[in-house]
Protein backbone atom coordinates (compact mmCIF):
# COMPACT_ATOMS: atom_id res chain seq x y z
CA UNK A 1 0.00 0.00 0.00
CA UNK A 2 1.56 3.49 -0.73
CA UNK A 3 2.48 5.34 2.24
CA UNK A 4 0.18 8.22 2.00
CA UNK A 5 -3.08 5.80 1.66
CA UNK A 6 -1.52 4.55 5.11
CA UNK A 7 -1.54 8.01 6.57
CA UNK A 8 -5.02 8.69 4.81
CA UNK A 9 -6.24 5.53 6.61
CA UNK A 10 -5.48 6.54 9.76
CA UNK A 11 -6.89 9.99 9.59
CA UNK A 12 -9.78 8.90 9.13
CA UNK A 13 -9.79 6.00 11.51
CA UNK A 14 -9.58 8.63 14.18
CA UNK A 15 -13.15 9.24 15.96
CA UNK A 16 -14.72 12.50 15.32
CA UNK A 17 -15.44 13.82 18.68
CA UNK A 18 -14.53 16.59 21.47
CA UNK A 19 -11.02 15.05 23.29
CA UNK A 20 -10.78 17.79 25.90
CA UNK A 21 -12.15 18.27 29.09
CA UNK A 22 -14.45 21.81 29.88
CA UNK A 23 -12.64 23.47 32.95
CA UNK A 24 -15.32 25.75 34.76
CA UNK A 25 -12.23 28.37 35.39
CA UNK A 26 -11.04 28.44 32.01
CA UNK A 27 -12.84 26.46 29.45
CA UNK A 28 -11.17 23.68 27.60
CA UNK A 29 -8.15 22.63 28.63
CA UNK A 30 -5.83 21.04 25.28
CA UNK A 31 -5.47 18.21 27.69
CA UNK A 32 -5.46 15.65 25.05
CA UNK A 33 -3.82 12.30 24.08
CA UNK A 34 -2.14 13.95 20.99
CA UNK A 35 -0.13 16.41 23.52
CA UNK A 36 0.60 13.78 25.32
CA UNK A 37 1.94 11.37 22.50
CA UNK A 38 4.04 14.81 20.88
CA UNK A 39 5.55 15.46 24.15
CA UNK A 40 3.28 19.06 24.97
CA UNK A 41 0.51 19.16 26.38
CA UNK A 42 -1.79 21.29 26.97
CA UNK A 43 -1.29 23.69 24.37
CA UNK A 44 -3.02 24.45 21.21
CA UNK A 45 -2.66 21.37 19.21
CA UNK A 46 -3.88 21.56 15.48
CA UNK A 47 -0.12 20.94 14.13
CA UNK A 48 0.49 18.40 16.82
CA UNK A 49 -2.54 16.41 15.11
CA UNK A 50 -0.98 16.87 12.26
CA UNK A 51 2.17 15.60 13.30
CA UNK A 52 0.98 12.15 15.30
CA UNK A 53 -0.97 11.22 11.92
CA UNK A 54 2.28 11.39 10.15
CA UNK A 55 4.25 9.94 13.32
CA UNK A 56 1.29 6.75 13.42
CA UNK A 57 2.16 5.95 9.95
CA UNK A 58 6.34 5.71 10.63
CA UNK A 59 6.24 8.87 8.72
CA UNK A 60 7.53 11.32 11.16
CA UNK A 61 11.04 11.76 9.89
CA UNK A 62 9.47 13.59 6.87
CA UNK A 63 7.81 15.96 8.60
CA UNK A 64 8.79 18.84 11.00
CA UNK A 65 7.89 18.31 14.78
CA UNK A 66 6.52 21.64 15.17
CA UNK A 67 3.27 23.12 17.38
CA UNK A 68 3.23 26.48 14.80
CA UNK A 69 1.32 26.35 11.62
CA UNK A 70 3.78 29.21 10.62
CA UNK A 71 7.25 27.14 11.54
CA UNK A 72 5.78 23.96 9.21
CA UNK A 73 4.59 26.30 6.40
CA UNK A 74 8.52 28.26 6.23
CA UNK A 75 10.18 24.99 6.57
CA UNK A 76 8.10 23.58 3.53
CA UNK A 77 8.39 26.82 1.45
CA UNK A 78 12.36 26.07 2.04
CA UNK A 79 12.08 22.45 1.32
CA UNK A 80 10.34 22.84 -1.91
CA UNK A 81 7.06 21.15 -0.76
CA UNK A 82 4.75 24.36 -0.59
CA UNK A 83 1.90 24.64 -3.09
CA UNK A 84 -1.04 26.51 -3.83
CA UNK A 85 -2.86 23.55 -4.32
CA UNK A 86 -4.34 20.80 -2.36
CA UNK A 87 -3.42 17.07 -2.08
CA UNK A 88 -4.15 14.27 0.20
CA UNK A 89 -2.11 14.29 3.26
CA UNK A 90 -1.62 17.36 2.98
CA UNK A 91 -0.76 20.42 5.99
CA UNK A 92 -3.29 23.58 4.83
CA UNK A 93 -2.43 26.77 6.10
CA UNK A 94 -5.81 28.46 7.51
CA UNK A 95 -6.02 32.66 8.43
CA UNK A 96 -2.13 32.81 8.03
CA UNK A 97 -1.11 30.44 10.92
CA UNK A 98 -4.11 30.30 12.93
CA UNK A 99 -5.06 27.23 12.40
CA UNK A 100 -4.10 23.69 10.21
CA UNK A 101 -5.84 20.51 9.10
CA UNK A 102 -5.07 17.28 6.87
CA UNK A 103 -6.59 17.35 3.31
CA UNK A 104 -8.44 14.04 3.26
CA UNK A 105 -10.25 15.01 -0.57
CA UNK A 106 -11.16 17.84 -2.98
CA UNK A 107 -12.63 18.85 -6.17
CA UNK A 108 -12.58 22.04 -8.13
CA UNK A 109 -14.55 23.94 -5.71
CA UNK A 110 -13.86 22.51 -2.14
CA UNK A 111 -11.50 21.09 -0.17
CA UNK A 112 -11.89 18.62 3.18
CA UNK A 113 -9.68 18.24 5.79
CA UNK A 114 -9.21 16.86 9.03
CA UNK A 115 -7.90 17.96 12.08
CA UNK A 116 -7.76 18.93 15.39
CA UNK A 117 -7.94 21.46 18.27
CA UNK A 118 -11.04 21.88 15.92
CA UNK A 119 -14.76 22.60 16.44
CA UNK A 120 -17.68 20.41 14.55
CA UNK A 121 -19.18 22.01 11.87
CA UNK A 122 -21.76 24.47 12.84
CA UNK A 123 -20.27 24.96 16.51
CA UNK A 124 -19.48 28.62 18.12
CA UNK A 125 -17.39 28.00 20.93
CA UNK A 126 -15.66 31.92 21.29
CA UNK A 127 -12.73 29.97 19.35
CA UNK A 128 -11.65 27.34 21.71
CA UNK A 129 -11.05 24.24 19.35
CA UNK A 130 -11.79 21.19 21.69
CA UNK A 131 -11.78 18.28 19.20
CA UNK A 132 -11.05 16.07 16.06
CA UNK A 133 -13.48 17.11 13.20
CA UNK A 134 -13.87 17.08 9.22
CA UNK A 135 -14.39 20.37 7.23
CA UNK A 136 -15.50 21.59 3.85
CA UNK A 137 -13.74 24.62 2.63
CA UNK A 138 -14.20 26.27 -0.53
CA UNK A 139 -10.60 25.88 -2.22
CA UNK A 140 -10.59 29.71 -3.15
CA UNK A 141 -11.42 31.24 0.33
CA UNK A 142 -9.39 33.81 1.46
CA UNK A 143 -8.28 32.03 4.40
CA UNK A 144 -6.73 29.01 2.68
CA UNK A 145 -3.35 30.11 2.54
CA UNK A 146 -1.79 27.25 1.04
CA UNK A 147 -0.12 23.56 1.71
CA UNK A 148 2.68 21.53 3.18
CA UNK A 149 2.76 18.72 0.90
CA UNK A 150 4.99 16.21 2.04
CA UNK A 151 7.52 13.98 -0.02
CA UNK A 152 6.39 10.37 0.74
CA UNK A 153 9.73 8.14 1.08
CA UNK A 154 8.37 5.43 -1.19
CA UNK A 155 8.38 7.99 -3.97
CA UNK A 156 4.57 7.87 -5.00
CA UNK A 157 2.69 10.85 -5.05
CA UNK A 158 -0.78 10.69 -3.64
CA UNK A 159 -4.03 12.58 -5.63
CA UNK A 160 -2.95 16.08 -6.34
CA UNK A 161 -4.45 18.99 -7.84
CA UNK A 162 -1.12 20.55 -8.36
CA UNK A 163 -0.65 20.67 -12.25
CA UNK A 164 3.27 20.78 -11.58
CA UNK A 165 3.69 18.94 -8.57
CA UNK A 166 6.92 17.98 -8.14
CA UNK A 167 6.34 14.89 -6.70
CA UNK A 168 5.48 13.45 -10.32
CA UNK A 169 1.92 12.85 -10.72
CA UNK A 170 -0.39 14.54 -13.23
CA UNK A 171 -3.20 16.62 -11.18
CA UNK A 172 -6.58 15.45 -11.17
CA UNK A 173 -9.75 17.18 -10.98
CA UNK A 174 -10.94 15.39 -7.96
CA UNK A 175 -10.28 12.72 -5.48
CA UNK A 176 -11.94 11.77 -2.22
CA UNK A 177 -11.53 8.95 0.03
CA UNK A 178 -14.04 5.47 -1.68
CA UNK A 179 -12.59 6.99 -4.85
CA UNK A 180 -10.59 4.28 -7.21
CA UNK A 181 -6.96 4.91 -6.58
CA UNK A 182 -5.47 6.26 -10.26
CA UNK A 183 -2.84 4.09 -11.12
CA UNK A 184 -0.04 7.08 -11.05
CA UNK A 185 -1.15 7.02 -7.56
CA UNK A 186 -0.89 3.80 -6.47
CA UNK A 187 3.02 2.79 -6.93
CA UNK A 188 2.44 0.20 -9.22
CA UNK A 189 0.13 -2.37 -7.36
CA UNK A 190 -2.15 -2.69 -10.08
CA UNK A 191 0.20 -3.16 -12.86
CA UNK A 192 2.08 -5.79 -10.63
CA UNK A 193 -0.81 -7.74 -9.70
CA UNK A 194 -2.00 -8.30 -13.22
CA UNK A 195 -4.91 -5.94 -13.13
CA UNK A 196 -6.48 -3.50 -15.85
CA UNK A 197 -6.21 0.01 -15.20
CA UNK A 198 -9.36 1.02 -14.92
CA UNK A 199 -10.99 3.30 -18.03
CA UNK A 200 -10.21 6.74 -18.78
CA UNK A 201 -12.70 8.42 -16.80
CA UNK A 202 -15.17 10.35 -18.72
CA UNK A 203 -14.63 14.21 -19.06
CA UNK A 204 -15.51 16.38 -16.52
CA UNK A 205 -17.79 19.47 -17.24
CA UNK A 206 -16.34 21.36 -14.54
CA UNK A 207 -18.86 24.03 -14.03
CA UNK A 208 -21.19 22.19 -13.12
CA UNK A 209 -19.52 20.57 -9.80
CA UNK A 210 -20.99 21.34 -6.09
CA UNK A 211 -20.52 19.33 -3.41
CA UNK A 212 -21.69 19.67 1.07
CA UNK A 213 -22.65 18.02 3.96
CA UNK A 214 -25.60 16.92 5.32
CA UNK A 215 -26.62 18.84 8.22
CA UNK A 216 -26.72 16.71 11.29
CA UNK A 217 -30.27 15.91 12.91
CA UNK A 218 -32.89 14.20 11.50
CA UNK A 219 -35.19 15.44 9.29
CA UNK A 220 -37.34 12.21 8.41
CA UNK A 221 -38.77 9.34 10.70
CA UNK A 222 -38.08 5.78 9.81
CA UNK A 223 -40.85 5.59 7.32
CA UNK A 224 -39.32 8.49 5.20
CA UNK A 225 -42.07 10.96 5.97
CA UNK A 226 -40.22 14.52 6.71
CA UNK A 227 -40.69 15.62 10.36
CA UNK A 228 -38.42 18.50 9.92
CA UNK A 229 -37.83 20.50 7.22
CA UNK A 230 -34.97 22.44 8.56
CA UNK A 231 -32.90 19.37 8.48
CA UNK A 232 -33.25 18.73 4.48
CA UNK A 233 -30.54 20.42 1.66
CA UNK A 234 -31.66 21.53 -1.30
CA UNK A 235 -29.25 20.17 -4.29
CA UNK A 236 -29.71 21.83 -7.41
CA UNK A 237 -28.68 19.97 -11.31
CA UNK A 238 -29.30 23.05 -13.47
CA UNK A 239 -27.51 23.58 -16.41
CA UNK A 240 -26.74 22.86 -19.83
CA UNK A 241 -27.24 19.08 -18.93
CA UNK A 242 -30.05 18.54 -16.59
CA UNK A 243 -32.29 17.48 -19.08
CA UNK A 244 -30.47 14.42 -20.36
CA UNK A 245 -30.37 10.94 -18.32
CA UNK A 246 -26.81 10.27 -17.18
CA UNK A 247 -25.36 13.73 -17.45
CA UNK A 248 -25.96 14.15 -13.72
CA UNK A 249 -25.31 11.95 -10.70
CA UNK A 250 -25.26 12.66 -7.11
CA UNK A 251 -23.32 10.95 -4.69
CA UNK A 252 -23.61 10.31 -1.17
CA UNK A 253 -21.03 8.90 1.29
CA UNK A 254 -19.49 9.14 5.10
CA UNK A 255 -16.30 8.23 6.82
CA UNK A 256 -17.39 6.79 9.91
CA UNK A 257 -20.33 4.14 10.66
CA UNK A 258 -23.54 3.77 9.17
CA UNK A 259 -26.59 6.06 8.04
CA UNK A 260 -29.76 6.38 5.66
CA UNK A 261 -31.11 9.35 3.18
CA UNK A 262 -34.11 10.51 2.29
CA UNK A 263 -33.27 11.39 -1.16
CA UNK A 264 -36.49 13.40 -2.94
CA UNK A 265 -36.31 14.40 -6.71
CA UNK A 266 -38.14 17.02 -8.10
CA UNK A 267 -39.17 16.69 -11.78
CA UNK A 268 -41.78 17.50 -14.03
CA UNK A 269 -43.87 14.71 -12.92
CA UNK A 270 -43.08 15.82 -8.73
CA UNK A 271 -41.56 14.18 -6.63
CA UNK A 272 -39.35 11.06 -6.63
CA UNK A 273 -38.38 9.68 -3.75
CA UNK A 274 -35.53 7.67 -2.72
CA UNK A 275 -33.78 5.84 0.83
CA UNK A 276 -30.18 5.59 0.42
CA UNK A 277 -27.62 4.02 2.75
CA UNK A 278 -24.29 5.27 3.11
CA UNK A 279 -21.87 3.04 4.85
CA UNK A 280 -17.93 4.02 5.54
CA UNK A 281 -16.99 0.48 4.63
CA UNK A 282 -18.64 0.39 1.12
CA UNK A 283 -17.81 4.20 -0.58
CA UNK A 284 -19.61 6.89 -2.35
CA UNK A 285 -23.18 5.87 -3.33
CA UNK A 286 -23.86 6.89 -6.65
CA UNK A 287 -27.79 8.54 -7.19
CA UNK A 288 -28.53 9.30 -10.90
CA UNK A 289 -31.46 11.61 -11.66
CA UNK A 290 -34.18 10.91 -14.06
CA UNK A 291 -34.92 13.00 -17.37
CA UNK A 292 -35.33 17.20 -16.48
CA UNK A 293 -35.36 16.55 -12.61
CA UNK A 294 -33.69 19.52 -11.59
CA UNK A 295 -33.27 18.91 -8.07
CA UNK A 296 -33.14 17.03 -4.92
CA UNK A 297 -34.07 17.72 -1.21
CA UNK A 298 -32.11 15.65 0.84
CA UNK A 299 -32.33 14.66 4.79
CA UNK A 300 -31.32 11.97 7.27
CA UNK A 301 -33.34 9.32 8.57
CA UNK A 302 -33.35 6.79 11.65
CA UNK A 303 -31.72 3.40 10.62
CA UNK A 304 -34.45 1.99 12.73
CA UNK A 305 -36.80 3.15 15.88
CA UNK A 306 -34.11 3.38 18.01
CA UNK A 307 -31.30 5.20 16.29
CA UNK A 308 -30.06 8.33 17.63
CA UNK A 309 -26.26 7.41 16.28
CA UNK A 310 -26.42 8.20 12.81
CA UNK A 311 -28.03 11.58 13.47
CA UNK A 312 -24.62 13.09 13.89
CA UNK A 313 -22.17 10.93 11.10
CA UNK A 314 -20.64 13.24 8.66
CA UNK A 315 -22.50 12.55 5.74
CA UNK A 316 -20.96 14.55 2.01
CA UNK A 317 -22.70 15.36 -1.06
CA UNK A 318 -21.80 15.44 -4.60
CA UNK A 319 -22.83 16.42 -7.85
CA UNK A 320 -21.05 15.78 -11.01
CA UNK A 321 -21.63 16.55 -14.49
CA UNK A 322 -20.31 14.36 -17.49
CA UNK A 323 -19.95 14.78 -21.01
CA UNK A 324 -19.41 11.57 -23.16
Amino acid sequence: MPQWKTLLDGVLAVPEKVYETFQNNGGWDNDTRFGRQFGENGVAWCAIFDWCMYSDAGLADIVPKTDNVGTFSTWAQKHGQWSEFPSIGAWVNFSNGGHTELVIGFDQNNVITKGGNSLQSGAVDNGQGNGVFSHNSPRRAAKIVGYFAPHFPDGVCPPTADPSDPRGAAAVASWRHGDPIPPQNDGGQQEAAGRPAPPAAPRLMEADMASGQIPTGYGADTVGNVTDPSKCTVIFMNGPHSGKIGDVYNYFFCDHGKAKLRVAFNGPNGWRIQQVTVDSASGAVPVAPEDKESHASVCRMPLADNDTASANIPIGWGTNVFAA
